[in-house]
């Protein structure tokens, strides 16, 4: 009896990039010929999918089908930063993976995100929004599965073809539309695999700075100000430190009881210019620092910073992986950021060896394609 391989078929819609890091893993398995990957369009995806899910307004989401043999499964795959978006997709799927699977939400339903800096005024919020969310959706919790974090942002790379090339591909677009309803994925792949080595090239900058951190206010404004300021005591004391935080208007539940930043205080900067490249500034960098608090919104930039060897200090998360981050962060305390100092100069005695092999670690257990085979294997169970 032949085996079949599986077959995933990939919905793709306007806002999944945070689910990228995902796919770029499922399309090296298929050009591995592991899998047979499929893409199309949610909103052509016919009878495919339930009516809800092809006209659902998506929002780092994203769903497949995968099937293999007689068996078909959907599965969503939710790319947002908090437990607390859960999205009503879950009523519609077989399994579903999210990069916040947090086991106190979905397993003890209790609230345990608290933070030892933050107040019952900035936690009321989360703790009603938890209760609503168990209340309509507890009974599907079960379909709940760890993903991974959102890994670095991957479609970046522009592209200016020339006119000849830019017909050649429109032309070679219509004939497909006309033949198959099926998107050709290799252009993203090309690109995703361009902005991957760009990545791993990025590993081989020389170390010029203590910390680099461009940010802007949001996710409790307070938590991220006393940051800043750490910084900029830090930079004044002599450290190799660059740091920018930008104005950005709170919302009322993430200030709680305390007092809105005031807009003239901003941009907060500190040490030199951060320039236009960032991630080669943070690339060249002894340390990754990241307020993230249990909304856990580091979005794409902490696992950059991961995939690169830097290890980083962040708030503590209660959250569950594919693999095991435990060597590539450390959790800030209960002092929070006056414990900065003493933690640069233990990166400063870090050699390049220790670096070199956090980011053999992460290949080995982070990397796309590792992660995506581990999901199919979830989903296969």
């Amino acid at each position: 009896m032949i085996a079949t391989k599986p077959r995933i078929t990939w919905f793709t819609n306007n806002h999944e990039h945070s689910t990228h890091y995902i796919k770029f893993g499922l399309m090296q398995m298929a050009e591995a010929g592991e899998i047979v990957l499929r893409e199309v369009p949610v909103v052509a995806a016919g009878a495919l999918l339930p009516s809800e899910l092809v006209h659902h307004p998506y929002r780092r989401l994203v769903v497949l089908l995968v099937e293999n043999g007689s068996r078909r499964k959907l599965v969503a795959i939710d790319g947002e930063d908090s437990p607390f978006q859960l999205s009503n997709v879950i009523e519609y799927v077989d399994l579903y993976f999210t990069c916040t699977y947090a086991p106190c939400f979905y397993e003890s339903r209790t609230f345990e995100f608290a933070l030892p800096w933050q107040t019952e005024s900035e936690l009321s919020h989360y703790r009603q929004l938890q209760f609503e969310i168990t209340e309509r959706y507890g009974h599907h919790f079960h379909k709940v599965r760890p993903s991974a974090p959102m890994g670095p942002n991957l479609d970046v790379w522009q592209e200016h073809p020339n006119l000849l090339r830019r017909r050649w591909h429109n032309l070679r677009h219509k004939i497909r539309s006309a033949l198959t309803p099926w998107t050709d994925w290799r252009p993203q792949y090309q690109r995703f695999q361009k902005r991957w080595n760009q990545i791993l090239d990025l590993r081989h900058q020389p170390i010029l700075y203590d910390v680099v951190l461009k940010d802007s206010l949001w996710g409790w404004p307070r938590h991220r100000i006393e940051l800043h300021r750490e910084l900029a005591q830090l930079a004044a004391n002599g450290a190799a430190i660059c740091s920018e935080l930008n104005y950005r208007q709170a919302f009322a539940y993430e200030l709680g009881d305390h007092a809105a930043p005031d807009p003239d205080l901003f941009p907060m900067v500190s040490g030199g210019d951060i320039g236009a490249d960032y991630e080669a500034m943070l690339a060249a960098s002894r340390l990754g620092v990241f307020a993230t608090g249990f909304h856990y919104g580091w979005r794409n930039i902490v696992t950059f910073a991961w995939a690169l060897g830097l290890k980083t200090l962040q708030d503590p998360f209660l959250y569950t992986f594919l693999f095991d981050p435990a060597p590539f962060y450390q959790s800030l305390g209960a002092e929070g950021w006056q414990n900065l100092g003493q933690i640069i100069c233990a990166a400063r005695l870090e050699t390049s060896a220790e670096r070199q092999c956090r980011w053999i670690l992460y290949d080995k257990e982070a990397a796309p394609q590792r992660l995506s085979a581990l999901l199919l294997d979830e989903v296969s169970r």
